[in-house]
């Protein structure tokens, strides 16, 4: 079973999902939204990247995830 992180990342929101996966089968193991500070992310472009990764290992390990492997997609228009 291998497990992954995925991220998607929007001008006033973080998504976050923990995906198992076992042959052809997936599941969501657990997922949250974060709310961005505002100018954080600008365009498909970060531009306080301290800040949230802060925010974002913070919730991570309050959740007691410790995946690897991650995919990670910031939208832009």
């Amino acid at each position: 079973m291998a497990r992954f992180l995925s991220i998607e990342m929007e001008a006033s929101q973080l998504r976050v999902a923990e995906i198992e996966e076992s042959g052809r089968k997936s599941r969501i193991r657990q997922c949250f939204c974060i709310h961005v500070p505002q100018g954080s992310v600008e365009d498909g472009q970060i531009r306080d990247t301290k800040n949230l990764a802060e925010i974002l290992k913070k919730q991570l390990t309050e959740r007691g995830i410790r995946t690897k492997k991650v995919f990670f997609v910031v939208g832009s228009t």
